[in-house]
């Protein structure tokens, strides 16, 4: 029972710890240090390259969990769905140096209006990493819904389209807002592709083509040049302050349950 108590307290304790830490740091001569440049352009940027990523990742990943979990015969399940996750344990400087290397100059080629280091450049590869999380989860929550509520609605005479439409889907809401959330969580505190890909141009707009800086960035890129100030202990507690944000609001629509189903 002991051990049980102190494991249940554990995550507490280490989040007030980090809080704790994140605000001490922040703090100098009783004066909360921002970046250079403010937090506003950072945070754009953060959501910028982050809802872009989710854009595209989002709609193909449920594309893909509805075909495994519905459509696809099982011997095809068995080595599509592993060969989907292994994408999920790619290092992710493998995936920045993909994006430096490879998508960032190509999208530059194609379309020379977007520079090498780009938003654009960031939510593509941001969109690959975070695809596996998605059609996972969702192929999880899909698969949870029980099969008696899809006999019922094919017996009634619903066609297959139309019983994912209006019976599972909606069942499974909860568990698909929690996989998005999760995907668009992962990807706001993604560190090594955000640094690489992203850029450093904290100008505050909202055009992709261009080089953003991110709040992750701006400690990625800080940290490689000198010792951590408070302006990045700023910047990691407002990343916490959005991620918390975000999964808050995951966690008010997954509490919405009963009007979807």
């Amino acid at each position: 029972m002991i051990a049980l108590r102190v494991s249940a307290a554990a995550p507490v304790l280490l989040s007030v710890a980090l809080v704790g830490l994140l605000v001490r740091g922040a703090w100098s001569e009783g004066v909360l240090v921002l970046p250079a440049h403010g937090l506003l352009p950072l945070v754009l940027g953060t959501l910028l390259v982050a809802g872009l990523a989710a854009v595209i990742a989002v709609p193909v990943g449920l594309l893909a969990a509805i075909y495994l979990g519905e459509f696809s015969s099982p011997s095809r399940r068995r080595w599509l769905k592993p060969l989907l996750e292994l994408l999920a344990g790619v290092p992710t400087i493998v995936y920045g140096l993909i994006a430096v290397m490879v998508v960032g100059p190509w999208l530059h080629r194609v379309f020379p209006s977007v520079q090498v280091h780009s938003g654009v450049t960031a939510a593509l590869v941001l969109s690959l990493m975070v695809l596996p999380t998605v059609s996972s989860l969702t192929d999880d929550a899909l698969r949870a819904v029980p099969r008696e509520l899809r006999e019922a609605a094919l017996a009634l005479g619903a066609s297959r389209l139309r019983m994912l439409r209006v019976v599972v889907l909606p069942a499974a809401a909860p568990g698909i807002v929690a996989a998005v959330m999760l995907a668009v969580s992962r990807a706001m505190g993604e560190t090594m592709i955000m640094t690489l890909a992203a850029g450093d141009l904290p100008s505050g707009g909202l055009d992709p083509r261009q080089a953003v800086k991110t709040l992750t960035s701006h400690v990625g890129h800080g940290a490689l040049v000198e010792p951590l100030d408070a302006a990045m202990y700023t910047a990691g507690g407002a990343l916490l302050v959005v991620s918390l944000l975000t999964h808050a609001v995951a966690h008010r629509l997954v509490r919405r349950r009963g009007r979807w189903s």
